[in-house]
């Protein structure tokens, strides 16, 4: 009986070492560390674009707010010649034919279109910033057109006047020039409403020394109708010249990249300035690149 008590105990006793002994192992034993989870390559991809696509659009955003040096102008120019030569006609042609013809009508000329503000050249270039109040830039231009007068009036000689008056001009011009602008250029910037650009316009002063070659083709016949022409005339002429023109005007904003150039000045030409010489008002697109 007391045999059977002993052991029974030393049994409890040897199965509670081994549980003790247990728990000091796993209690001294160092814990276990969960394994690192592998980098995610998409991921990383992901966010190399995205500072590549940020360098990318800080970088264009500066290079968007440089400032150009260089532009494409093209300008049309509106003349005011003095055209004095066509007092000829009136002088020796349509006060005759008036005598003749008293409905008759007077030719027109250029000098009619340079009256109805008709005259304008376009012209196509390149220019230059030099500095902050320097600009120079070489304009080509080309303009040409006839005008043409044709009538029949009742004549004192009882049959129709026939007249038929034909007038061909021609100008190719190039125009080397510089602008100074005494309170800087406009600046290079985007903008926002009128009032914006109006408050950024800046004046300016320009001088252009100006190289033309103009002709000059005159066709006149007159006669009574149903008979032949009685008068029939070719007149032609042609002229290498050099002018300036000083202007003054304003360059108003657009955009960043686009302005418009307004001004008004007058041409002094070196030969046939009794023809040539006379008022001018141009307007100007510059686009900067």
């Amino acid at each position: 009986m007391n045999t059977t008590v002993k052991n029974t105990r030393t049994i409890a006793l040897t199965v509670s070492g081994l549980l003790g002994a247990s728990a000091l192992c796993v209690a001294a034993a160092p814990p276990i560390e969960s394994p690192e989870e592998p980098p995610n390559p998409i991921a990383a991809v992901s966010d190399t674009v995205a500072l590549g696509a940020a360098s990318e659009n800080e970088a264009q955003a500066k290079k968007d707010d440089e400032v150009r040096d260089w532009f494409l102008a093209l300008s049309f120019a509106n003349a005011y010649p003095e055209l004095e030569s066509e007092e000829l006609l009136n002088k020796y042609f349509n006060i005759p034919m008036r005598i003749i013809a008293p409905g008759y009508d007077d030719v027109t000329t250029f000098g009619d279109l340079r009256d109805w503000h008709l005259l304008w050249a376009p012209n196509l270039g390149i220019g230059r910033i030099l500095s902050k109040r320097w600009a120079a830039f070489l304009l080509l231009g080309y303009a040409t057109g006839p005008v043409k007068t044709k009538a029949d009036d009742p004549s004192i000689f009882l049959f129709p006047l026939h007249t038929h008056v034909e007038i061909k001009r021609a100008a190719f011009v190039a125009t080397p020039g510089v602008d100074f602008f005494p309170l800087g250029m406009v600046e290079q910037r985007k903008y926002h409403g009128l009032k914006d650009r109006l408050r950024a316009s800046k004046p300016m002063l320009g001088a252009r020394a100006t190289w033309t070659y103009a002709s000059y083709d005159a066709k006149i016949q007159v006669g009574f109708k149903p008979f032949r022409n009685l008068v029939n005339v070719k007149v032609s002429d042609g002229w290498n010249i050099w002018g300036l023109n000083l202007n003054a005007g304003v360059d108003l904003p657009l955009t960043q990249r686009n302005q418009l150039n307004v001004n008004a000045g007058h041409s002094f030409f070196a030969d046939q300035h009794h023809d040539f010489d006379g008022h001018i008002f141009s307007v100007t697109w510059k686009c900067f690149f």
